[in-house]
């Protein structure tokens, strides 16, 4: 039997409400400023961000939502290791050119948000999707 459309609606409204706070308690874990938390979702406005917050996400976007997944992920995978996830998001990495994977983070494009959590997926034991493809 499907889910009416209100019901599924819920549902998500529930899983997005459940994500921003997740995602929020990241930013806290990591120590991150408001204009890291800024660039990490995309620039938005302190009205919006305080709104999310607040469990009012009327305005938020589906890059937004993405960005979320992306910190989450990000989250589990430093999980993973024996580091302090907030020292090494600062620390600078060859990699990111000798810049830390925050300042990647906070840059404002989405794709940075994915470099970094591929660059984590491959040096995890888990290689990035771009990875398996023909």
């Amino acid at each position: 039997m499907a889910l009416s459309s209100t019901k599924m609606a819920a549902a998500s409204t529930s899983q997005l409400e459940r994500a921003v706070l997740s995602t929020f308690k990241v930013f806290e874990i990591w120590d991150l400023n408001e204009s890291e938390i800024f660039g990490i979702l995309g620039c938005p406005i302190g009205k919006q961000i305080a709104e999310w917050r607040a469990g009012d996400l009327s305005s938020m976007t589906s890059s937004v939502v993405s960005r979320l997944r992306d910190v989450g992920e990000i989250f589990r995978l430093l999980q993973t290791q024996s580091v302090n996830s907030g020292q090494w998001l600062r620390q600078p990495q060859a990699h990111f050119a000798n810049r830390s994977a925050l300042d990647r983070m906070v840059s404002g494009y989405p794709g940075d948000l994915g470099t970094v959590r591929d660059y984590l997926k491959f040096h995890c034991g888990s290689k990035p999707a771009t990875a398996n493809r023909g």
